[in-house]
C-alpha cells in the first residue's frame, strides 16, 4: 500500500500523470479530478517499461467530487504486429488499461488543508503492466505541499512500488513545480497552464526531468493536455454582496438576445419554422419542432427556455410566455410563465414558482389558430452521420478503423406519420489492418439497410 501525505493544489488534480490518475509527475495527487471535468493527455514516455521512448495517452473522467477514472493506451509502436517475430523492436508493448482512485469526503481533512485518497493503477485490460495499489493522504503549508508514501506493485514494470516523497512549489495556479522520489527513483516536473475557454476549459503543458541514473524512464520528456468540463455553460462567479444558493453554486450568464432575434435565436439553435405570435394582453405563443435534439423533449425544452429568457429576462415590464414543444407535429409537453422569473432559476438557481409544465401526451389541448406558418409542409430530411467499426489497444495496432456514413432519410406523410430509411455505407477509409491482407480484412463494415 502506499501511503503519502501532500496535497497538491487543486488546480494539480487537473493534470493527469503518465502513470494514468491526476497528478503532476509520478506521485499521485490525493485530489481527484473535478466532477463534471474530463481529461484528455499525452506523454511522450513509458516510465517502467523496458523501452521507455513511446505514447501515453491517457482519458481521465471527474465521476464525483471524489471519484476519478481514468483509462490509458500506452505502447512503445502505434502500428506494429506484436504477434509477428521480428516486427516489433525489442522491448515494445501495448497496453490498453484502466485506473481509479477514490479521495476520503472528510470534512476534518479538508477544514486541516489535508486530503486522503486510495487508488488502483491497470485494473482492467487483458494484459497487466503497471498495476499497483495505493493510499495517499495531503498536507499544504502556504506555497509549497509535503508528500511522503509507501505503495505495492504487483509486477515488476509498475512504477508504483516502495516508499515515494515530493515538495512541490505552487506559487500561483499557473505554475508548479515539483521533485518526488519513488523508491530508487529520484524526478523533478513542472507544469504550465492556462485558461483557454471561460466555460473553464484548460490547457496544460508539463516539463520533467529524470534525476536518478536507473533508466526507468526517459531521461527528458514533455507531456501536454487539456481539460474541460461536460457542462459547457458559461460560468461567473457571483457578485459580492449577493447570497450564494447553496456551497456548490456557481452563477451561469445567459446569453443576451433582443426580443426582435427571438426567432433567428430559436432556428439558430435547430428549431425549424418556429411559430410566434402573442395573444390576448400580451402573452407569448410559441410553437417549436424538435427535430434537432435526438427527440428529447426535455432538452428541447431547456434550450428554448434559455432562448426566451435571454431575449426577455432584462425587459422593463415582465413578458408572460407559453412553450409548446412538439414532434412530428404531435404535441409533447406545455411550459408555460414568466420570462424573468424563468431567467433568474437558469442564472442563479433560484426556485421559480411561476413556471407551470404540462404533459400533452395524457392531456392534449385545443391546437392555436396560427395567422402564419399553420398550413403543414412537407419537409423530407435526410440525416447523414458518422459510423466507426474500430479496435483499440490490440496486438495488431493502438487503433485501427473501419469508417462508413450512417444515411437516415425520413419523409413525412401527415402529422405524426412518416416513412423512415436507415443505411449503413462504408467509405472504404481505414487502417491498413482493415485493408487487404489485414487481419480484420473480413471484418470490415458492410452495408445494411433497416
Amino acid at each position: 500500500m502506499l501511503l503519502a501525505i501532500s496535497t497538491l493544489y487543486k488546480a494539480n488534480a487537473q493534470v493527469i500523470s503518465s502513470n494514468g490518475y491526476s497528478g503532476l509527475g509520478l506521485v499521485p495527487s490525493a485530489n481527484t479530478l473535478s466532477k463534471g471535468f474530463v481529461a484528455l493527455s499525452n506523454d511522450s514516455t513509458v516510465p517502467g517499461s523496458l523501452a521507455n521512448n513511446g505514447y501515453n495517452n491517457s482519458v481521465a473522467f471527474g465521476i464525483t467530487e471524489s471519484l476519478e477514472l481514468v483509462g490509458k493506451l500506452a505502447t512503445n509502436d502505434q502500428k506494429c504486429n506484436l504477434f509477428k517475430v521480428s516486427e516489433c523492436p525489442p522491448g515494445t508493448y501495448r497496453d490498453f488499461s484502466s485506473s481509479v482512485k477514490f479521495a476520503l469526503p472528510v470534512d476534518w481533512l479538508k477544514k486541516n488543508n489535508f486530503s486522503l485518497a486510495v487508488g488502483v493503477t491497470d485494473f482492467g485490460g487483458a494484459a497487466t503492466y503497471f498495476r499497483s495499489y495505493y493510499l495517499i493522504g495531503s498536507k499544504t503549508v502556504g506555497d509549497f505541499d509535503f508528500s511522503v508514501g509507501q505503495a505495492t506493485a504487483k509486477v515488476p514494470t509498475a512504477m508504483l512500488d516502495g516508499a515515494m516523497a515530493s515538495l512541490t512549489w505552487k506559487p500561483n495556479e499557473s505554475f508548479n513545480a515539483s521533485v518526488q522520489k519513488v523508491g530508487s527513483n529520484t524526478s523533478a516536473h513542472a507544469f504550465l497552464k492556462k485558461q483557454i475557454l471561460s466555460d473553464g476549459t484548460e490547457a496544460w503543458v508539463t516539463l520533467n526531468h529524470r534525476i536518478s541514473e536507473m533508466p526507468v524512464m526517459d531521461k527528458n520528456w514533455v507531456g501536454w493536455g487539456v481539460s474541460f468540463p461536460l457542462d459547457r455553460l458559461e460560468k461567473q462567479e457571483v457578485k459580492k454582496g449577493k447570497e450564494k444558493q447553496g456551497p456548490d453554486f456557481e452563477r451561469k450568464e445567459l446569453r443576451r438576445l433582443e426580443p426582435s432575434e427571438l426567432r433567428w435565436a430559436l432556428e439558430e439553435a435547430g428549431f425549424y419554422n418556429p411559430k410566434i405570435e402573442t395573444k390576448g394582453i400580451g402573452k407569448l405563443i410559441i410553437e417549436l419542432e424538435n427535430t434537432a435534439f435526438v427527440w428529447n423533449t426535455l432538452d428541447a425544452a431547456g434550450v428554448a427556455l434559455g432562448i426566451i429568457s435571454s431575449a426577455y429576462s432584462s425587459a422593463a415590464t415582465e413578458q408572460n410566455f407559453e412553450l409548446v414543444i412538439t414532434a412530428r407535429g404531435i404535441k409533447q409537453i406545455k411550459l408555460a410563465g414568466e420570462a424573468i422569473c424563468v431567467g433568474r432559476w437558469l442564472a442563479t438557481g433560484e426556485v421559480c414558482n411561476k413556471l407551470r409544465v404540462q404533459s400533452l401526451l395524457q392531456n392534449p389541448t385545443e391546437s392555436e389558430q396560427w395567422t402564419s406558418g399553420a398550413t403543414w409542409q412537407f419537409r423530407p430530411e435526410i440525416i447523414i452521420s458518422p459510423t466507426l467499426l474500430s479496435a483499440v489497444g490490440t496486438e495488431y495496432g493502438s487503433f485501427d478503423f473501419d469508417m462508413g456514413a450512417n444515411i437516415n432519410t425520413v419523409l413525412p406523410l401527415w402529422t405524426g406519420a412518416t416513412v423512415e430509411s436507415n443505411r449503413v455505407e462504408p467509405l472504404g477509409v481505414g487502417t491498413r489492418q482493415f485493408g487487404q491482407g489485414g487481419v480484420f480484412f473480413w471484418f470490415p463494415l458492410e452495408s445494411s439497410n433497416e
